[in-house]
């Protein structure tokens, strides 16, 4: 099964939480987690064939003039977003996906509440819940050039070092991130639509 990950950033806030800068492909093989992959929003954006015409909201309230996968969680209702999220993915990726999971930050900030710093080998950085936002800002925004994938990379890294964290954490800690994961799923930081 393969799931896309959209990373909502809330301080650009959207219908379901925020603006898509950046997506994952977490992949499974009879319920064990065989991969995540992230990768910016725009190197997909950049491959879609042709003119999508924008919902005039869009038009008006952005001033865009083509609808892209980053701008198409606009829809409130998560489900309606999960079918234009995988109409795109299909048309500028050629693949199918079993679902998709919006996440943001937030969530994050939680899972290093529960496994405290977690370090970043390819950024030599050590992220904490107190320096996360400013580590993901100075990566997404400061260090970015057209063409760069240092986004994606940075989080791709810090996503990896937490997964394997998190396995390694003891039923203590583990059965603490799931009661802060019903949480999340309770206050929309984490939305799931699976097909």
């Amino acid at each position: 099964k393969k799931y896309l990950i959209l990373f909502q950033n809330e301080s650009e806030l959207r219908a379901t939480g925020g603006f898509i800068g950046s997506y994952g492909l977490l992949t499974f093989n009879n319920g064990e987690l065989k991969g995540l992959e992230v990768k910016d929003i725009y190197e997909a954006d950049g491959q879609l064939p042709g003119h999508v015409e924008p919902p005039i909201e869009i038009k008006n309230h952005l001033g865009e003039a083509n609808w892209y996968m980053r701008d198409a969680n606009w829809k409130a209702d998560f489900t309606q977003t999960a079918t234009d999220i995988q109409w795109f993915y299909n048309k500028e990726t050629g693949h199918k996906v079993d679902g998709v999971i919006g996440i943001d930050l937030a969530v994050a900030k939680s899972i290093l509440e529960v496994t405290g710093e977690i370090f970043v080998p390819d950024f030599n950085e050590k992220i904490t819940k107190d320096n996360l936002y400013e580590q993901a800002e100075f990566y997404a925004e400061k260090k970015f050039f057209p063409g760069s994938n240092q986004k994606a990379s940075f989080l791709g890294g810090l996503g990896k070092q937490m997964f394997e964290t998190i396995k390694g954490l003891n039923i203590i800690k583990k059965a603490e991130l799931m009661g802060k994961t019903v949480d999340l799923l309770e206050s929309n930081e984490i939305q799931l639509a699976i097909n």
